[in-house]
C-alpha cells in the first residue's frame, strides 16, 4: 500500500502533516532571525565613553572608573573599540596625575616661598 493511498484515506493524517511542516517553516524562520536589541546600544556606548572621559578629572577616581566602564562595556556597543582605548588612555593619564599629585603633596613637599609685595 502507497503513502499515497493512506494519505486519502485519512484526511485527520494529511492536515496533521500540513499542520507539523508549518510549525517546522515557522521554527526555522525564527531560528535565522539575528536579536536586533543587542546591536542598538548606541545610547550606552555614548554614556559610557563620557563617564571615561569624566573620571579623567579626578586623578584616583580616573584609575578605577575606566576599569569599571571596561568591565560595562561589551562588543554590540556602537563605540566598542574606542571605549577601550580611551579607557586605557584615561587611567594612564590619571595615574601619572596621581602620581604627581602624591608626589607634590606627600613624598617631596616643595619649599615655595612666598614674597609679599608692597
Amino acid at each position: 500500500m502507497s503513502i499515497d493511498n493512506l494519505l486519502k484515506e485519512s484526511s485527520e493524517l494529511k492536515d496533521q502533516i500540513n499542520t507539523n511542516n508549518a510549525e517546522i517553516a515557522e521554527k526555522r524562520v525564527q531560528l535565522k532571525k539575528i536579536n536586533m536589541d543587542l546591536y542598538q546600544n548606541t545610547d550606552e556606548g555614548l554614556l559610557l565613553i563620557i563617564l571615561t572621559i569624566i573620571s579623567a578629572i579626578i586623578p584616583p577616581v580616573g584609575i578605577f572608573m575606566p576599569v569599571y566602564v571596561m568591565w560595562r562595556n561589551n562588543k554590540y556597543n556602537s563605540l566598542y573599540k574606542t571605549i577601550i582605548f580611551v579607557s586605557i588612555l584615561v587611567i594612564i593619564i590619571s595615574l601619572i596625575s596621581t602620581y604627581v599629585l602624591l608626589s607634590d603633596t606627600w613624598l617631596k613637599p616643595s619649599n615655595t616661598t612666598v614674597y609679599q609685595i608692597k
